[in-house]
């Protein structure tokens, strides 16, 4: 029999060296699972709105085929009164990648093949009615956002002045654009690349509160993963060179599905859409990610000196120092960031506590061999250490 072989490494990405993100967590069933329907298909093109309380997202779901759904955030990661929205059309038509701003005065979305538009998927937007309390007659942005090709994904500013849309027709491949509100009109495209990548698609735009940031899906290689999330900061003129955004939000191989970037005001969360191996038949479901900065994790972790040494076969002992009075959480999750054991869920008081897992979940059950994170919480402070169980 082996044995519970434990590592204290932490999860750093030197791209991006002021910290990183943290292992991806699937939202709940309310939103992942059954919505009218029973249903196995894809949950795709979340988008978190500005003030963080709602999430937009296109669900394929029949007889609708792919419709755009709401739900709101009640606190942590639990959501609830999804909703289907009235913009949809009642026939098998897609209508995907919604986006808000952040005064809820406008909603934009991409459809295909919707009566009054340009080419085959074309930018719809509509205006919030008070009194009736719903969404208005959908509108087409015009000529200067749709050709008559493609536009598959969109995405507004918060303050509704800049839309971005990525585009099929007269590129090379699907290249993302923007568009600046003219008076009456959007104008027409501008590149937010200086040099376009050559050989494939760019999609799903997410610019940043501060406009700092440009997140994308793009077609890569088996080592980024089939679709996978790349993102580029502004330096002036136009954003850089993508970079890869790496694991562990993304999964490298072939036909890997990571992307959809959706991220809170804030930075701190990263919402997209993923086939990763937790889904079901490899369908696309929503997942999230926390931002982690690397100086408050270390400066947790030496706070409170978390450490993890192996007691016996199948055993291992946990300890951690309080510097005062404290809420303590300390959890097992496994690697696509289920809860598996709960430790420790109390106040505790100051000084050394230490706890022990035998390598059973919540039920009991001896979990399967893989990689695990232990995670200590301290009122707002968090650290972890990844371990591996080898049974």
């Amino acid at each position: 029999m082996k044995n519970l072989i434990l590592t204290s490494i932490l999860a750093y990405s030197a791209a991006f060296a002021q910290g990183y993100w943290a292992e991806p967590v699937k939202l709940p069933p309310v939103i992942n699972d059954t919505v009218e329907i029973d249903t196995l298909w894809h949950r795709y093109y979340a988008h978190i709105s500005p003030d963080g309380k709602e999430m937009y997202y296109t669900l394929n779901n029949s007889p609708y085929d792919d419709d755009i759904y709401v739900a709101r955030w009640k606190g942590g990661n639990e959501w609830d009164s999804v909703t289907r929205l009235s913009v949809n059309m009642n026939d098998v038509r897609r209508e995907l990648s919604p986006s808000i701003t952040a005064d809820h005065s406008k909603l934009f979305w991409t459809a295909w093949d919707r009566p009054g538009g340009y080419g085959g998927y074309d930018v719809w937007f509509a205006e919030w009615d008070s009194v009736a309390g719903d969404w208005g007659e959908p509108q087409n942005a015009g000529p200067n956002v749709n050709t008559p090709g493609y536009e598959f994904t969109c995405f507004i500013s918060a303050d509704g002045k800049t839309l971005y849309a990525s585009s099929l027709w007269d590129a090379d491949g699907e290249d993302i654009f923007k568009h600046s509100w003219q008076d009456s009109c959007w104008g027409p495209r501008e590149k937010v690349f200086e040099t376009y990548y050559v050989g494939g698609d760019q999609w799903s735009p997410w610019v940043t509160a501060d406009g700092s940031w440009l997140y994308i899906s793009q077609w890569g290689a088996d080592i980024h993963g089939e679709r996978s999330i790349w993102r580029s900061h502004w330096e002036g003129s136009f954003f850089s060179k993508p970079e890869w955004l790496g694991e562990p939000v993304c999964i490298p191989g072939a036909y890997q599905w990571n992307e959809g970037p959706s991220l809170t005001a804030d930075g701190s969360r990263l919402y997209f859409d993923s086939n990763r191996p937790d889904s079901i038949e490899q369908e696309a479901f929503l997942w999230y990610s926390e931002y982690v900065d690397a100086d408050e994790e270390k400066q947790a972790d030496e706070q409170f000196d978390l450490k993890v040494s192996r007691l016996a076969t199948r055993k291992a002992e946990i300890s951690y120092t309080l510097p005062s009075y404290s809420r303590v959480f300390c959890g097992v999750f496994d690697s696509v960031g289920n809860l598996v054991r709960i430790l420790t869920s109390e106040v505790q008081d100051e000084g050394t506590h230490t706890t022990v897992w035998d390598g059973l979940d919540d039920r009991g059950r001896q979990v399967a061999s893989g990689t695990y994170f232990l995670q200590l919480t301290v009122g707002s402070h968090k650290t972890s250490k990844k371990t591996v169980y080898l049974r």
